[in-house]
């Protein structure tokens, strides 16, 4: 009798978030992970504790125009380089952009949208083989944004509207989208106040 035909394994649903998965060994999982953002990979990088295994491409004030314009934001060898120079002189596994809040005063979501995506096919054609991960903006405590001046179109309300244009995106460029924990929101849906200096 012939041999069963195999089942083809089903496309995921790339609009939903990654859901959680088995643990995994730190220093393993994040060794060829690069993480490419603005102050709140720089953040992470420093309080992560994924430092001293993956890479990361930061810069404060990053906006997926910068990456896309060819910015020259990353300091190397004495010059400062466009992060897609950089993120092409090795191969990685994986790539995890965290972008959109420095976005957030052009009140243009679906603007940002068609430039991310042409950011995501830029980092596909140096970066063919890894996988993608975007990162859903986490919003802000309200509270302490105001008592720190942090810019007026920082709110809630505009992450939304920006973070609603990332599933779409997803779907259509197949990335993995990386969805905001619960234990970082209060009751309301803002930033723990505690977790947080400035909002």
């Amino acid at each position: 009798t012939p041999e069963p035909t195999p089942e083809p394994t089903p496309e995921p649903d790339w609009a939903q978030p990654v859901p959680q998965g088995e643990a995994v060994e730190q220093e393993e999982w994040f060794s060829d992970a690069v993480f490419i953002g603005d102050s709140r990979i720089d953040g992470f990088k420093l309080y992560s504790g994924v430092t001293s295994e993956a890479s990361f491409l930061d810069y404060t004030g990053l906006t997926v125009y910068d990456v896309a314009e060819g910015k020259k934001v990353i300091r190397q060898g004495g010059e400062k380089l466009p992060i897609l120079d950089v993120l092409s002189q090795k191969t990685y596994g994986k790539v995890y952009i965290a972008l959109g809040v420095n976005e957030l005063g052009y009140y243009d979501p679906e603007d940002f949208a068609v430039v991310y995506g042409q950011v995501i096919d830029a980092i596909r054609a140096c970066q063919p083989d890894a996988r993608l991960y975007i990162q859903s903006i986490i919003p802000v405590n309200t509270g302490k944004c105001k008592a720190n001046d942090i810019p007026y179109y920082v709110t809630n309300e505009n992450i939304t509207a920006y973070n609603a244009v990332l599933p779409s995106l997803c779907q259509e460029k197949k990335l993995r989208l990386v969805g905001i924990p619960d234990a970082l929101l209060d009751d309301a849906g803002e930033m723990t106040s505690d977790l947080s200096a400035d909002g």
